[in-house]
């Protein structure tokens, strides 16, 4: 399971990767 790079939350779904940093997102951090 991925998890947000800014806030920590586990990510149940697809996540959302930084096409800039390369980071791993939730949904509300995108």
């Amino acid at each position: 399971m991925a998890f947000c790079e800014f806030c920590g939350d586990p990510i149940g779904y697809l996540p959302f990767t930084c096409k800039y940093c390369a980071g791993v997102f939730c949904k509300k951090h995108r």
